[in-house]
């Protein structure tokens, strides 16, 4: 390895299209290790083994400033909710591992040739998909904007008002609807419980309870990953420092406790929250959550974990298009996306450190790379959302961002093949 500081030209390419990659990658709340791996291996020259630790602790860096930044957002519709979905979180999350260690396993059994006609047909169709969404997104607020009634006091209300002959108190209906009408039912929607999930717009002991709530479901994931993670390292012959081999069926036995372990954690989060719903308490989440969704969404995640794990993917290339899919408000599938990301890197970030493949002056330099370059991204996705008030730039952010990566990884694939 040659020392960090000694950058060349090309050093400099790579490390600008890595940082332009993070920042749109941001917007989105997907770490954009689809980018970064190529660009670590085809463009820094950097080992695979070496490439793949940097990308996961560049991508737990720009998930550590998304959180940071997302930690006091509120649901854009519903103020009394955090902006990340704890729920869609403890449903998602762990069938998602199950289907990575699956997806591990088929990678080590296919060709090389089959993993890239795969990855090129899910990666573009997920893209596709996703900018499709996206373009309905922003086709909708378009129509919603032409709308909009008139703000008091602005030109074109007081235009209105002169056109109509109207006095002060004057309804003014027409192509915008009663304005007064409209002023009254948002004052009552303010005064009244208005989301499904019970709870009162605006309501500081909702908020209370939605932290509280979320800091326990935080707790639980942290707790099912540690322990995931602990097996993993025992499977691999390294734990506590100790090392010794583990056979194959060693190894098997361990990726069965791992899966077992994972399927009880899914069955008491799943009866929990079906128990809640049944005795009417409050279930915050932009999902609809019953018998059978808690039955079908968490099995679309088992398919998504298993993409991710066939080909070597953090996970936020195939969750953010997966929760935009299932209607999720873009900005609660960017955050929720973003909080997933930190729990997976985080882990990998250890995997990785345990077996010395992290090489720790360039690991500080690339976290800290993408600490920035994420804040960068998140305060021009920020300011995008301000000034045009349209969440389909989100959406459009994922969606650009697997399409780069589809290309980006597929190219990587067919170099690593000829070599």
């Amino acid at each position: 390895m040659k020392p960090l500081f000694s950058l060349t030209l090309r050093d400099y390419i790579g490390l600008g299209a890595a940082i332009l990659g993070l920042v749109l990658a941001a917007g989105g709340g997907i770490g954009g290790g689809g980018i970064l791996v190529p660009i670590y291996i085809l463009v820094l020259n950097f080992p695979v083994k070496i490439a793949i630790p940097l990308s996961a602790v560049t991508v737990l860096g720009g998930a550590i400033a998304n959180n940071i930044m997302n930690a006091r957002k509120r649901h854009p519709d519903y103020p009394s909710r955090s902006v990340i979905d704890w729920e869609l979180m403890l449903q998602m999350c762990p069938p998602a591992i199950a289907g990575a260690l699956i997806g591990a396993i088929l990678n080590d059994v296919l060709p090389e040739i089959v993993l890239i006609m795969m990855l090129l047909v899910i990666l573009g169709f997920t893209a596709y998909k996703t900018l499709e969404k996206a373009f309905s997104l922003y086709a909708k607020e378009s129509l919603a904007m032409k709308r909009e009634p008139p703000k008091e006091n602005s030109e074109e209300y007081n235009s209105i008002l002169e056109k109509g002959g109207a006095k002060e108190n004057t309804t003014l209906d027409g192509q915008y609807g009663t304005i007064n009408s409209n002023v009254k039912h948002h004052e009552q929607a303010l005064s009244q419980p208005n989301d499904k999930s019970g709870f009162v717009r605006g309501s500081s002991f909702e908020v209370s309870i939605d932290h509280m709530h979320s800091i326990w479901c935080g707790m639980k994931l942290s707790i099912l990953f540690l322990a995931v993670t602990a097996v993993q390292l025992i499977e691999r012959g390294s734990f506590l420092g100790l090392s010794y081999h583990c056979g194959q069926s060693c190894a098997w036995i361990w990726k069965g406790v791992t899966i077992f372990t994972i399927i009880c954690f899914c069955y008491v989060v799943r009866s929990d929250l079906l128990n809640r719903v049944k005795s009417g308490f409050p279930v915050a989440s932009d999902i609809v959550w019953n018998e059978t969704t808690t039955i079908k969404y968490p099995s679309f995640s088992v398919i998504a974990g298993l993409i991710a794990g066939l080909f070597g993917l953090g996970g936020g290339l195939v969750y953010g298009p997966l929760m935009l899919g299932l209607d999720v408000h873009p900005a609660v599938a960017s955050a929720t996306c973003a909080c997933m990301i930190l729990f997976i890197s985080s882990t990998a970030t250890i995997s990785f450190m345990s077996f010395g493949y992290l090489v720790y002056d360039y690991a500080i330099a690339y976290l800290l790379v993408g600490l920035v370059s994420t804040f960068i991204g998140q305060t021009l996705m920020a300011y995008l959302l301000k000034r045009y008030k349209r969440n389909s730039y989100i959406a459009f952010s994922i969606g650009i961002v697997v399409a780069i990566s589809t290309v980006c990884m597929t190219v990587e694939y067919i170099v690593e093949v000829r070599r």
